[in-house]
């Protein structure tokens, strides 16, 4: 399956268009994501490619759009054509980005740079919170 590249006719690509956006449906996808599914989709069926060479012209794009195009694809395969979707990709996830914390030293700093004693007042309840 997906070592082959089928070529469909516009009446076919349109059939199984209106039924991805059928199978979509039926599944209370968002508009949004079902509006992705069948841009993709029908680049994909244009193209002629197999899963794994569509997937690669993907590459340079970010991460969340060669996860869409991938879960588009295996959608397609194992709900409109029935077919099992054989391709395993890794797929990257985000990175986790750790909150900026001042140590102790930083904050003293800060509390002894401010002059007004109302906004070290501030400062050192905020800090206490």
């Amino acid at each position: 399956m997906a070592d082959e590249s089928k070529s469909y006719s516009t009446e076919e690509r349109y059939a199984l268009i209106d039924k991805l956006i059928e199978e979509v449906k039926l599944r209370r996808y968002s508009y949004q994501t079902g509006k992705a599914y069948v841009f993709i989709v029908k680049n994909f069926l244009a193209s002629c490619k197999t899963p794994r060479e569509f997937l690669l012209a993907y590459t340079t794009k970010s991460k969340s759009t060669m996860r869409s195009a991938y879960f588009a694809l295996k959608f397609f395969y194992e709900n409109v054509l029935n077919t099992k979707f054989d391709e395993k990709l890794p797929l990257a996830r985000k990175s986790l980005k750790l909150p900026l914390v001042l140590s102790k030293e930083e904050i003293n700093n800060m509390i002894i740079s401010t002059n007004n004693l109302k906004h070290k007042l501030v400062i050192m309840f905020l800090y206490y919170a």
